[in-house]
């Protein structure tokens, strides 16, 4: 899918009065076809059932791209999400934090505050992606969600267990991307 592009519903026409140019002219139809193709991939990737992503999503700006988030419901934005446990008073039992709820993955940090969020699904990350998400162990498995690292992952299984990602590694001895 087109990386960093999002849908621009507006599209430029020619005004009264412009000069007569190709580059004014077509402008439109480069628009359209942008749009076109934009939705296609989008079309495409769904139907596929690889991956469901949550596009223009809030996000902490300590958020990067590769980072395993929560939906944080008091700053309404996705955090990093963090594998811990605090006590409930009331029954005397340990409990998961909301950082523990681990929602997605950011695929792409758009701006400052906005990004794409992946959610459920096959999704080819590119290797410095994964080996950021990962502290730099790229090799095949499950990870789960770091209790040390805030949106992290690691592959030996915490005290406190979220399963997060499943690496199926390279599709071929050609390939860096997983």
């Amino acid at each position: 899918m087109g990386a960093g592009r999002n849908f621009n519903s507006q599209v430029s026409h020619v005004q009264p009065g412009s000069a007569v140019s190709a580059s004014n002219t077509s402008k439109a139809t480069r628009q359209l076809e942008q749009r076109t193709n934009y939705l296609r991939e989008i079309i495409e990737a769904v139907e596929a059932g690889r991956l469901l992503v949550r596009r223009d999503q809030a996000l902490h700006t300590d958020v990067v791209a590769g980072d395993a988030v929560f939906w944080d419901s008091e700053e309404k934005h996705f955090d990093r999400a963090l594998a811990a446990v605090e006590n409930n008073e009331t029954t005397g039992t340990f409990v998961p934090t909301a950082s523990s709820d681990c929602l997605g993955i950011c695929m792409l940090k758009e701006s400052a505050t906005s990004g794409i969020i992946a959610t459920v699904g096959m999704v080819k990350l590119p290797a410095a992606v994964l080996s950021a998400m990962t502290g730099g162990d790229t090799a095949p498995g499950r990870y789960y969600l770091s209790a040390a690292s805030p949106g992290k992952l690691v592959r030996q299984r915490p005290p406190v267990t979220v399963a997060v990602a499943y690496v199926l590694g390279p599709a071929d001895d050609c390939e860096t991307d997983s």
